[in-house]
């Protein structure tokens, strides 16, 4: 398998941008904030007798409105225009054209510290594409964290559920709800960066540990796991299709 993606991205920022001597600021005040960005990306898949070649071009927003010192609400989505000749194994690595969400929540600030989040939740927050690509589920999430000017530490935990649609030939009539489970501990250090005299510029070096657990997956999930290379209790057979254990690791 070959897998080779460009992005171009252009980023701009118009959140309050402040700077604190010695930390004496440790936060801003609280103020809504907004940013955008645009990419344009290109990509080529390649597996056996499946191809895949595809471009897109991707205005993406994000808007965080601070409703009081404990509520605020995050918005992230955008506009894509998408076009490839994916082939049917494949085709869910496509995109759609027209408006996304990534995320839309609620959060409950009980200190700057301690943040409990509801709704539809962005898992690009795992940092991890190879175990599942920019999507939201809905359920919570819960972080408690120490951020400053320098580093930041924490943890994350998440319980959420991964959504599919599906017809009903391709499930079981008497299918569990899905489960999706995460627990991320990690830290990261902000260094001057070595190429900017900018006061605001920054070289961030980040590390995660996370564990992720799913639970009771569709049948359809192990039906089309064979294309990759999954092993289940007849795969293959729709709607009997099993995984023979769950879904779970550490990455």
């Amino acid at each position: 398998m070959a897998i080779i993606a460009i992005s171009f991205p252009v980023i701009a920022d118009q959140s309050i941008t402040y700077i604190s001597l010695d930390d004496a600021i440790s936060s801003a005040p609280p103020k809504s904030t907004y940013e955008w960005k645009m990419s344009l990306q290109g990509a080529s898949w390649e597996e056996g007798n499946s191809k895949s070649i595809g471009f897109s071009t991707k205005l993406q927003t994000k808007v965080n409105f601070i409703l009081s010192p404990m509520f605020s609400v995050n918005i992230e989505g955008g506009l894509n225009f998408h076009n490839d000749n994916s082939q049917f194994a494949i085709s869910e690595f496509g995109q759609e054209n027209g408006f996304y969400a990534n995320e839309a929540a609620i959060n409950l600030n009980l200190s700057k510290n301690i943040i409990f989040s509801a709704g539809a939740l962005d898992q690009g927050i795992l940092n991890a594409p190879l175990l599942i690509s920019s999507r939201s589920f809905p359920g919570l999430r819960q972080e408690l964290s120490i951020k400053k000017t320098r580093y930041e530490l924490g943890l994350i935990a998440q319980e959420l559920i991964p959504t599919a649609t599906l017809f009903n030939d391709e499930r079981d009539d008497n299918e569990e709800v899905p489960t999706f489970y995460t627990g991320t501990i990690f830290a990261g250090y902000n260094f001057a960066h070595p190429f900017s005299t900018l006061p605001t510029a920054r070289l961030n070096a980040r590390v995660a540990l996370s564990y992720f657990q799913f639970n009771d997956l569709p049948a359809d999930a192990a039906h089309r796991g064979i294309l990759y290379g999954h092993i289940g209790e007849n795969v293959g057979l729709g709607p009997n299709s099993r995984f023979k254990s769950e879904f779970a690791g550490y990455l």
